[in-house]
């Protein structure tokens, strides 16, 4: 089957590997792989934060880095690969622990910064 009007036809896409925004392709990490594999959540076996927002009343962060900011306007907690801001009102973190952060207030807003650009 011949590609599309404007497509190149060249981006093979198999098990190993995903194509990106730029057409090439990125390989899967062995972590990924059994990740896949096992069927398990990606913040398990690729230490990504994992955020449960509860209403507007309640975050809990698991993974982690710690916290970078404290105020009960905005609350700021390190994750892999940058930051998540939380904004509110009568913001309070309930505890922190190793693992997990849970934080309760009038939440108002999540901001994620990664890597010198904000989401």
């Amino acid at each position: 089957m011949a590609p599309a009007k404007g497509e190149s036809g060249s981006g093979y896409k198999g098990e190993s590997g995903h194509k990106g925004e730029s057409g090439y392709i990125r390989r899967r990490t062995l972590r990924e792989r059994l990740g896949d594999a096992l069927d398990l959540p990606p913040g398990l076996t690729l230490n990504l934060a994992e955020i449960n927002l509860t209403g507007d009343r309640e975050v809990v962060i698991s993974n982690h880095r710690g916290v970078a900011h404290y105020s009960p306007e905005r609350i700021s907690v390190e994750i892999s690969g940058g930051l998540v801001e939380i904004y509110g009102k009568e913001l309070v973190l309930r505890y922190i622990l190793r693992n997990e952060i849970r934080a309760e207030g009038r939440i108002e807003g999540l901001k994620f910064i990664t890597q010198g650009k904000t989401n």
